[in-house]
């Protein structure tokens, strides 16, 4: 969890123009997956793969390493990414265990947490 917040926080999962504005790249989008059941929290295990798919009649599929591996669907990058620009923008230098708190709190309350 810490090195995928890390990579995050330092915005080396994103592709950036010359001058510095984020460019929509689709081979670098991710979901993240953890263990049914579970909750964020320091030092857990996460999952970084392929996005879900929507059949014609609207069900998710999930990739196959993921249902394998019975993940469940955690957090689409781009929401991840958000929460966590915005905790170190409110705070620099905000420990791992409150940028979870406030991955939690999203989760829960679909807004942001304000440190």
């Amino acid at each position: 969890m810490e090195t995928l917040i890390d990579i995050v926080k330092n915005k080396a999962d994103r592709k950036f123009d010359n001058n510095n504005r984020e460019m929509y790249d689709r081979p670098l989008l991710y979901n993240i997956y953890i263990a049914e059941g579970a909750d964020l929290e320091t030092g857990i295990d996460v999952y970084v793969g392929k996005t879900l798919e929507v059949d014609e009649n609207d069900n998710e599929i999930y990739p196959e390493d993921v249902q394998k591996l019975c993940l469940e669907f955690c957090y689409a990058c781009q929401t991840f990414q958000d929460v966590i620009d915005l905790e170190y923008k409110q705070k620099t230098s905000a420990t791992y265990a409150e940028v979870i708190k406030c991955l939690n709190y999203y989760s829960e309350k679909d807004d942001f947490f304000d440190l």
